[in-house]
């Protein structure tokens, strides 16, 4: 059941025949849902585990299993290697991407944490998000580009600013190398670029902030967009002072801001119908099915998402679906300019 969606990238169907049978009380007469859970489950989860989270691991067997090309790198040298083969778009290039009807997950700093199993304890991030952030790093799905920077480009990423640079250059490139070290980022692939969303200060995708915002209008231009984010003291502002309509799924008639000024139509989600925050593994089918559900009422073709990191689980599997989808992050904040985008990037002016 699972290896075909494994295959097309669906995790969730995947996954969900998981969490329907470990949840179910009774597998059969007589036979409580642990024992036959267990037995029916930890094969494949033991499989499961073995082709996402344990490539470190398989990798070292295999070189005690080789002596003369055996590494003696210690587990805190990952990151260490040099580098595969990997491109990443420039900002420009990837902007153009999205203009062009692209998708985007982001996997910077916050997803990269999630996603390696030595860098984040298990009390601060669910097994299960772990694996679904790892699957969606290696997604390969029509129109859809994961998002990050090259660990040996400074340039791309001191255009930025310097407190993005300094940060990256100290700390983030090291989490990137050992991503691509371990396997959890593939190599020979093309990435965009994964802070597309902050603006360009200097070098040559330099912008200025109007013109930022207007990159990011011709993103969704002539589209119809559904906007997801969570409850916030900023979500009315974020969407333009909406209202909720009559079918209570929907807040919309709000003022058009960037980055949709030029869409047709944008609505936002009711956020009451989602749980935000850490979601556990059961119920990301309801998550995905609820915003399905609600882009095809609303006729929309494009979903914004904001979420921290889960953004980036509910867009890649909407993309590998066929419905274009955006992780925005907090695009809006540096778009309305001013305080709320030194808030989010302390390099703005």
């Amino acid at each position: 059941e699972v290896a075909p969606q494994w295959d097309t990238g669906r995790l969730s169907d995947g996954l969900a025949p998981v969490d329907l049978h470990l949840a179910t009380r009774a597998c059969g007469p007589g036979v409580r849902s642990k024992s036959c859970g267990a037995s029916t489950w930890l094969p494949l989860l033991a499989l499961l585990r073995e082709r996402t989270l344990c490539f470190a691991r398989a990798r070292g067997a295999a070189e005690v299993a080789s002596p003369p090309a055996a590494s003696t790198r210690r587990s805190d040298e990952l990151g260490s290697a040099p580098m595969p083969v990997v491109r990443v778009l420039g900002h420009k290039e990837s902007l153009a991407f999205l203009q062009a009807g692209g998708s985007l997950v982001r996997m910077n700093d916050g997803e990269q944490l999630m996603m390696h199993p030595d860098f984040n304890a298990p009390l601060t991030r669910l097994s299960d998000t772990m694996l679904r952030m790892q699957l969606v790093a290696q997604a390969s799905c029509p129109g859809l580009c994961v998002g990050l920077l090259h660990p040996e480009d400074e340039e791309a990423v001191r255009a930025l600013g310097p407190t993005h640079h300094e940060w990256w250059a100290t700390k983030g490139f090291r989490l990137t190398r050992a991503l691509f070290d371990i396997g959890l980022l593939p190599p020979n692939r093309t990435y965009c670029f994964g802070l597309a969303t902050y603006r360009p200060k200097s070098g040559p995708d330099q912008m200025t902030t109007v013109e930022f915002a207007r990159a990011w209008d011709r993103v969704f231009a002539n589209s119809s967009v559904l906007l997801v984010q969570p409850p916030s003291k900023n979500f009315f502002e974020r969407c333009g002072g909406c209202q909720p309509l009559e079918d209570g799924m929907f807040l919309g008639g709000g003022k058009r801001l960037p980055p949709f000024r030029l869409a047709k139509k944008v609505v936002s989600l009711n956020p009451d119908l989602l749980k935000y925050g850490h979601v556990v593994g059961t119920e990301w089918p309801g998550v995905l099915a609820t915003v399905r559900v609600a882009a095809t009422r609303a006729r929309a073709d494009t979903v914004a998402v904001i979420w921290g990191p889960f953004a980036d689980i509910l867009v890649s599997e909407l993309a590998c679906r066929g419905l274009r989808a955006i992780d925005i992050g907090n695009l809006l904040n540096i778009l309305k300019g001013g305080e709320e985008a030194r808030d989010t990037d302390p390099d703005e002016g």
